[in-house]
């Protein structure tokens, strides 16, 4: 079973986006903003997305319940 957890895009908008914990292959911290990355990968191309939270809030996040 999936872990999701709700997170936001970084950026001006930050709109709400759903998250499964179990394709994120790594967090990487930036100044502004957290890029995780997923183990999906299209050929040498490697899915990301860049979050507003801190991997240690990332981490302590309850997970979604009925995702």
């Amino acid at each position: 079973m999936a872990i999701w957890k709700k997170l936001h895009r970084s950026g001006e908008d930050a709109k709400e986006i759903f998250v499964n914990m179990d394709a994120v292959i790594k967090m990487q911290r930036f100044e502004k903003h957290t890029t995780l990355y997923f183990a999906v990968a299209e050929g040498e191309h490697v899915h990301s997305a860049g979050i507003k939270e801190l991997p240690d809030e990332i981490l302590a996040m309850p997970a979604i319940k009925d995702k």
